[in-house]
């Protein structure tokens, strides 16, 4: 099952990027309509439901970790719409200073009409029900090739991609960017992860997706990267519906080296995480490219 969330990373700061690297994001990238006005859409308008998530049934906490209230000014909420009238919360973070890292499934849904219509992101808040000062209006928005071309199909490969890249319409009044870095696998180093939980299921149910939430654990190395599956995944650190596209952040280097993409898929209780790549790959996200698409 997928979670309706989104990650943080940034692009300053990550090193040289490999020359002609293959491009690796979708041809199409997705824009506010010129000839549509922005409605400001109320946060009751995405009070979640089990239709609205579309998620399955409530799968709750899968981790050994309470999610404490965290305020991190990296951390950003989104509000999505689609075409055929579906919507979404998602979590993502500041990759930039005008664009925020998240995962693919948040912004294309194929069988929601494919592109989002609407994307409205809160920034920097514990409570970003009460974030008016910093909500934001998505002008362009783009994911993978992977996800477009994949996203839609049956098995856990179909994560590998997931991921995205959004750009608003001005700079982020708080900017705290985040750094992001290919993923290497390494022993004995933890992780966090943070955004916005929402859920209507029992364990879940004091998650409104309004408040920050952050939880820590530890990714198993070297067998993290599923067989076949090219995703890494962890069965410590907690998460929520809503916590879709959040950043996947080592602990000591305090980089970012994955997306939140999936959560317990058949009877494992585990998070998943599409990991970052650099260059030519047919798993892992290149974050860098669905930068430069947006440029």
């Amino acid at each position: 099952w997928f979670w309706w969330a989104v990650a943080e990373a940034a692009a300053e700061g990550t090193g040289n990027r490999a020359p002609n690297r293959a491009a690796q994001v979708a041809t199409a990238v997705s824009e506010t309509p010129r000839d549509s006005t922005w409605a400001q859409i109320p946060n009751a308008w995405y009070e979640l439901t089990p239709e609205d998530l579309d998620v399955g049934e409530d799968r709750g906490v899968c981790g050994i970790n309470s999610l404490t209230v965290t305020s991190k000014a990296s951390a950003c909420r989104l509000r999505i719409a689609f075409p055929q009238g579906r919507r979404a919360v998602c979590s993502g973070w500041i990759i930039g200073t005008d664009t925020v890292g998240t995962a693919g499934h948040c912004i294309y849904n194929k069988e929601a009409g494919g592109y989002a219509r609407q994307i409205y992101v809160d920034c920097g808040e514990e409570d970003a029900c009460e974030a008016s000062d910093d909500t934001y209006n998505a002008v362009k928005w783009v994911t993978t090739e992977g996800w477009i071309e994949n996203g839609h199909t049956e098995g856990c490969s179909r994560f590998s991609n997931d991921g995205a890249v959004i750009k608003v319409d001005r700079t982020f009044r708080r900017r705290d960017v985040l750094t992001v870095e290919p993923y290497s696998c390494e022993r004995n180093i933890d992780f966090t992860v943070t955004g916005y939980p929402g859920s209507t299921g029992q364990e879940c149910s004091s998650y409104t997706s309004c408040v920050q939430k952050t939880a820590s654990g530890s990714i198993m190395c070297p067998s993290s990267i599923l067989n076949g599956c090219g995703l890494l995944s962890s069965s410590t650190l907690d998460g929520c519906a809503g916590m879709s596209g959040s950043a996947l952040i080592n602990s000591s280097s305090k980089k970012v080296v994955g997306i939140y993409a999936a959560q317990r898929m058949g009877f494992i209780c585990a998070n998943y995480y599409a990991f970052l790549t650099e260059g030519p790959s047919e798993e892992g996200v290149d974050i860098w490219d669905l930068q430069d698409a947006l440029e």
